[in-house]
């Protein structure tokens, strides 16, 4: 991965289907950043990579994978991850973490 580039960010919020199906669909407001055609992908999570695959068709998603990283990492309904999507020649990498609740700070 010596030639990497970052192509987009977000977050999302994991609901029943992202926890209980092999199917992470992308938000589509980031597709135009993304590569057009299927890749091999890696989703980086805790120092740890998870194989999948980077599909495009009605909806552009994460799978043969996914559901494999949920149930290793114990994420759950309710968690929020960040994204951060990179590409190198070959393949899509999605470094992932949990988006830890803000800090609310009082201004006088």
């Amino acid at each position: 991965m010596d030639d990497i580039r970052l192509t987009a960010c977000f977050d999302k919020e994991l609901t029943k289907s992202y926890v209980e199906k092999d199917d992470f669909i992308l938000p589509t407001d980031i597709l135009e950043f993304l590569p057009e055609s299927d890749k091999d992908a890696i989703v980086r999570y805790d120092d740890h990579e998870y194989n999948m695959k980077y599909k495009v068709g009605v909806y552009t998603r994460l799978a043969q994978g996914w559901k494999a990283f949920i149930d290793a990492t114990g994420l759950g309904i309710g968690d929020v991850l960040c994204f951060k999507a990179c590409l190198d020649e070959n393949r899509i990498v999605f470094f992932v973490h949990v988006k830890e609740d803000p800090e609310i700070v009082m201004i006088d």
